[in-house]
């Protein structure tokens, strides 16, 4: 893993497949190693260190409760498909599109 630098843009995302999930956007504070942070979380909180309790949410929001890193706001501009402009739409995070509920 490398350092993530001050000032960059970065999305949050875990999982696979069915299960993947974008935790959300967030701009990077203070310079830090990820894997380095993840080493102290997982020495504080060792029972994380086993597979499937790993808590994710604790693990970033350690990041955050350091300063580290600050949650943006975020929509999405869906930009349509095969050149076509009508299917152009924005939608703010959180909001329902009826659209996608088929």
């Amino acid at each position: 893993m490398t350092t993530a630098k001050a000032g960059t843009l970065l999305l949050i995302d875990s999982g696979q497949w069915s299960d993947y999930s974008v935790i959300g956007f967030f701009v990077v504070l203070e310079e830090f190693d990820p894997a380095a942070k993840l080493a102290e979380f997982l020495a504080a909180h060792p029972e994380q260190n086993e597979d499937f309790f790993f808590e994710k949410e604790g693990f970033l929001a350690t990041l955050l409760k350091a300063g580290l890193l600050l949650e943006v706001e975020h929509g999405n501009l869906y930009l349509g498909a095969y050149r076509g402009h009508e299917e152009i739409r924005f939608t703010p995070v959180g909001e329902f599109d009826p659209r996608e509920d088929s």
